[in-house]
């Protein structure tokens, strides 16, 4: 149920004298456990039942409540009106410059709402004296003793509020458009000069089965004062059937009676989401947040919608409707610079100038800083500028050319990623995923020959499905986490593990290190060339964690390969030690290392046997100490297996 309060201002009537039936309003107002709203209401029908269908009539309030007029009418008051009206805001500026030059209204373009001292209200009056529409009101304010000067309203100290001029108009004069706006600046201003609307509230309330209640809210006007003027802004009156409400005295003594009440229902719904807003709420939204003057909101509207980043739907009260280019545009600035799809900086820079018109800021220093705020900006979106090229490739390209398949699930919103072909690098394909929902892309290794699922893994971090990624050789393949890639976690190390051809993450991510047996002995050897390895290694053990950590590590390959053979790849190095033959299952213990070498061992799975007749075997080694496993692996390099053509040759035994 919608809520039942006062009508704002803003909010047109369809005429003085137009009304509805109060409705009766359940004090809960909702719930949203259906077996409970059906005992409620079991609960009511049957007090009905036994009560001849009679409710309590407990109470009616009265009150009384003054709307004051309108303050003088600013262009964006102005547009609101017009959008209200179906003119679109830059139809309407253009309409009241023309009226403007015309000689008909004053000028349009102004930020006050307030009438300077001195304003000569009589002789704007008399002008409308003649009209045949609203000439009787103009009359009527003349009669008045003594002219009230309308109250509130803000004088920014640029030009008068917008009102008729001294030249008369009338339908006959102008073109319908014309005279609609011409009529609401002659109507506002009348307006603003007569008494203010006299409303009467009344509210009833009805109780049912003791503790269910019920209520009314009814509107009576006892004066129309200045909605004479503007009958479209007069509320609607709301009527309570007189047999559904008590007596003045009635009330004061607490007295009650019994009403008829037909039935109690229950009502289905479901929460709706807000509507999109009215170019009159854009313009209101705009001049509270500081984004354009008076004088630009309508062409920036225009602009938007020229350029197709918004629509707006004349049917349905001028709503604009963002497209999915304007969506795509936004969410791309702000996967850059959330700041850039936010009215903050342009309101920030429009608050300095106000200050350099008062004399409370220094020009230079405002021009200044705002250029040095813009030129970061603009080096930062520019180096960032290919998020940009991916998220409109990735939402404008045709299905053909993206060719995309549902991959692994996003850990924000749960749905399906999409993987794309996103080009050719050095005549291989190169891939990305893209989340329709999120609107958001997610590169891809550019080295990748495939990007496969990981039969329904997550990462520990981030919640998003894994992937498993294999290097553009073909021999070697990394689980590979689509978030952490391109947002990497902050470790606090800089380790050297994430190459470009090998693993895509660091020793440290949860996805490596539960996959990671020890440090490559080929990268080892180079790092201990290296005076910033032998810096840190000074500082304990070579076998410490802090040593560890840094150096590229020997990591169990989830894919079993052709020959039979599972695999440990280096994480950085074409380095590939293939495990024996035949194992039908390899795991990592996170339980059991080397007492010998430090090494975490592996969890070997053999089947024995043929046929029927097989058993399994499980064997927890170090494949490095353990001289049957160690003496059956091999040594190989990923590129000389792929010039080989691939499979399980060119290698040494170790």
């Amino acid at each position: 149920d919608d809520d039942d309060d006062d009508d704002d201002d803003d909010d047109d009537g369809d005429e003085i004298g137009a009304y509805e039936i109060s409705e009766w309003k359940w004090h809960r107002e909702r719930v949203f456990d259906e077996p409970s709203a059906i005992s409620l209401e079991a609960l009511c029908s049957e007090f009905l039942k036994k009560n001849n269908k009679k409710g309590k009539l407990v109470s009616t309030i009265r009150s009384k409540q003054s709307k004051k007029p309108p303050p003088g009418m600013n262009t964006v008051e102005m547009l609101k009106t017009c959008s209200k009206m179906g003119i679109g805001a830059h139809r309407a500026m253009q309409i009241a410059e023309r009226l403007y030059l015309d000689g008909f209204i004053s000028y349009p373009r102004t930020e006050s709402s307030a009438y300077p001292p001195g304003f000569d209200f009589k002789r704007i009056i008399a002008s409308q004296t003649s009209n045949d529409e609203w000439g009787d009101i103009a009359k009527k304010i003349l009669s008045f003793p003594s002219i009230r000067k309308p109250s509130g309203g803000q004088d920014a100290g640029d030009h008068p509020p917008i009102t008729p001029a001294g030249r008369f108009g009338n339908r006959n004069s102008m073109s319908g458009e014309m005279f609609r706006v011409y009529e609401l600046i002659s109507r506002h201003f009348l307006a603003t000069l007569l008494p203010d609307l006299v409303l009467e509230n009344i509210e009833s309330e009805i109780v049912i089965a003791e503790s269910e209640k019920w209520r009314a809210k009814g509107v009576k006007i006892l004066d129309f004062g200045w909605t004479e003027a503007l009958p479209r802004r007069a509320p609607k009156l709301k009527i309570i059937p007189d047999t559904y409400q008590l007596s003045e005295s009635d009330s004061k003594n607490n007295k009650s009676r019994d009403v008829d009440v037909v039935s109690v229902t229950v009502d289905r719904g479901e929460t709706q989401p807000p509507k999109y807003l009215t170019e009159s709420e854009l313009i209101g939204t705009m001049e509270k947040n500081g984004i354009g003057t008076d004088a630009s909101i309508p062409t920036h509207i225009n602009t938007i919608e020229a350029r197709k980043y918004c629509e707006i739907v004349a049917r349905d009260g001028r709503r604009v409707v963002p497209t999915e280019l304007g969506i795509t545009l936004c969410r791309a600035y702000a996967s850059i610079d959330e700041e850039l799809a936010l009215p903050t900086v342009r309101a920030h820079i429009e608050k300095q100038l106000d200050l350099i018109a008062e004399g409370k800021a220094d020009k230079n220093a405002v021009v200044s800083q705002a250029l040095m705020q813009i030129k970061a900006k603009f080096i930062h979106f520019e180096k960032n500028i290919a998020i940009v090229d991916n998220l409109f490739e990735a939402s404008f390209a045709s299905p053909k050319e993206l060719q995309s398949t549902p991959h692994t699930v996003c850990g924000r919103c749960r749905r399906y990623l999409k993987l794309q072909a996103s080009g050719r690098r050095r005549g291989r394909k190169t891939y990305r995923l893209f989340c329709e929902t999120e609107a958001e892309t997610f590169e891809c290794p550019r080295n990748a020959s495939s990007i496969k699922p990981w039969s329904g893994r997550f990462c520990e971090i981030c919640d998003f499905e894994l992937s498993i990624y294999e290097t553009s050789d073909g021999e070697r393949a990394y689980p590979f986490c689509p978030f952490c890639y391109n947002h990497p976690p902050d470790f606090g190390t800089s380790s050297k593990s994430a190459g470009a051809g090998g693993c895509p993450h660091f020793a440290l991510h949860p996805i490596v290190s539960e996959r990671a047996i020890a440090p490559c002995p080929e990268c080892e050897k180079e790092a201990e060339k290296d005076p910033y390895y032998l810096a840190n290694a000074t500082l304990g053990d070579s076998s410490s964690a802090t040593a560890v950590v840094s150096l590229p590590q020997l990591l169990l390959d989830p894919i079993l390969r052709k020959g039979g053979r599972w695999r440990l790849n280096c994480t950085k190095c074409d380095l590939i030690i293939g495990l024996p033959k035949g194992l039908k299952k390899v795991e990592v213990s996170d339980e059991h290392e080397c007492s010998a070498c430090d090494a975490k061992c592996l969890i070997l799975t053999k089947v024995c046997g043929e046929r029927e007749e097989t058993e399994e075997f499980e064997k927890i080694c170090c494949c490095f100490c353990e001289d049957d496993v160690r003496d059956a692996s091999v040594i190989q390099l990923a590129s000389s297996i792929a010039a080989n053509g691939g499979g399980g040759g060119g290698g040494r035994r170790r």
